[in-house]
């Protein structure tokens, strides 16, 4: 009786060293849209419904073409209508951003304060106290 024959060697498969896991986008890429989110709101408020949804929201991630929304925690409903009009969200975004994007929505405890920053307190004070300001040497 003849041996049953020998199952053909497996080719060796070149095996490519896996890309590094991307990691959160650097904050160039978060500042860009948080820049731009002021028009982006205005953008998606066209739409009557959107509206009270964009304006609960801010982005709190990007992972390269991924804008990550933060809704908060108390306004969960309001996530799970953003949800649904994601397509909306990406195509308004993109159109300000210049590029396509994709859309997550998370349920965050993100703060919703203003989305331009902060006006700098010192040069306030000067407006208002003018002259009346003092040296440090001078107060008593």
């Amino acid at each position: 009786m003849a041996p049953p024959p020998r199952a053909a060697e497996p080719k060796a498969i070149p095996v490519r060293p896996e890309a590094p896991l991307q990691a959160a986008a650097p904050e160039g890429e978060l500042a860009a849209v948080l820049g731009a989110w002021n028009e982006i709101v205005a953008r998606i408020s066209q739409n009557p419904a959107n509206k009270p949804l964009i304006e609960a929201c801010r982005p709190v991630e990007v992972h390269g073409a991924t804008v990550v929304l933060g809704f908060p925690e108390n306004k969960g409903f309001l996530r799970e209508n953003a949800e649904r009009k994601r397509a909306a969200f990406e195509a308004g975004m993109g159109e300000v951003l210049g590029r396509a994007v994709a859309v997550r929505c998370v349920t965050s405890n993100v703060e919703l304060a203003a989305a331009t920053p902060a006006p700098d307190l010192v040069e306030q004070a000067r407006r208002v106290f003018q002259e009346d300001l003092l040296d440090v040497a001078e107060v008593e």
